[in-house]
């Protein structure tokens, strides 16, 4: 959970949490995810015989589970779609890759693209032996994560989940995308700072590009101050946004003051963090021109 088995200052300590498996809803007629179902598919990487349901039987023919302890009993990976507001912080610093989720839920279609295998019915075979596949791209290298889905939760009656969750205790995938990327990283507290287009690049594999907007700040340009006063810079946002190109923000600390340095770490004092989050979109005419905040 953390490296070398001790928790940052101001983190949950592991001794007082226990891993704990959702109790799952029947997927005998499950309905697919709400989205874009256009995106292009970028999935040479994937099975030609995915559609293949040979050797995905269960041959024990016993895929139960039997734990009562759980923080949920009707779950399910995806449920009523995806959107921004399932994605909620836990007790970690990491709300910069949750907001590159959020940002990433405008686009259901994608979020489900980082659950492997793309067949629905395979991928609900794996759940019932409580693995889940999830793909991120780290160095043009596609990497598959497999986990359980043992999730860490305080060790109370409640047993509510520690890090990042769904706002519907019932829906997983947001804590399961946290813990396999964890995973990739080797540890959870390893996710404790960063920038938004950090996780949209390894979720998508497509490229991202960082503009800096405050001066002094590592990676600022006067380029880019001369393309916001004049305007260009607004133009070019709203003409991204218009072609469908995902946009998020992050918090730079300031460089030059040491009590910002650790604005990521102490979210797991205070269990909210203001270093990133997802584009907050709102649409309206103002001036014959689209408005995006």
């Amino acid at each position: 959970m953390y490296k070398g088995g001790k928790p940052p200052v101001n983190y949950p300590d592991p001794t007082k949490l226990r891993w704990a498996r959702p109790v799952y809803k029947s997927t005998s007629s499950k309905k697919k995810p709400k989205g874009d179902d256009d995106d292009d598919d970028d999935d040479d990487e994937e099975d030609e015989d995915e559609d293949d349901d040979e050797g995905w039987d269960d041959e024990f023919n016993d895929t139960s589970y039997e734990d009562d302890e759980s923080w949920c009993s009707e779950a399910e990976l995806f449920k009523d779609g995806m959107s921004a507001g399932d994605v909620k912080q836990g007790k970690l610093g990491d709300c910069w890759f949750l907001g590159a989720m959020a940002t990433l839920a405008v686009k259901p279609a994608m979020v489900r693209k980082v659950f492997w295998p793309k067949s629905d019915k395979k991928l609900n075979q794996l759940r019932d032996y409580g693995i889940f596949v999830c793909r991120f791209m780290k160095d043009f290298v596609w990497y598959y994560v497999i986990i359980d889905d043992k999730i860490p939760v305080y060790d109370t009656p409640s047993g509510k989940p520690v890090f990042a969750h769904c706002l519907d205790n019932e829906e997983l995938w947001v804590l399961l995308m946290e813990k396999a990327y964890a995973k990739l990283h080797q540890t959870y507290d390893a996710l404790i700072g960063g920038y938004v287009d950090y996780g949209l690049r390894d979720m998508t594999g497509l490229v991202s590009e960082q503009v800096v907007m405050k001066p002094g700040h590592l990676g600022f340009h006067a380029e880019t101050a001369e393309a916001i006063e004049s305007g260009h810079f607004w133009r070019q946002l709203c003409t991204d946004w218009k072609n469908g190109s995902l946009m998020g923000a992050s918090i730079q600390p300031d460089p030059q003051s040491k009590a910002t340095s650790k604005v990521e770490a102490m979210a797991g004092k205070r269990g909210v963090c203001g270093g990133g989050g997802g584009l907050v979109v709102v649409w309206w005419w103002f001036g014959g021109g689209l408005m995006v905040v």
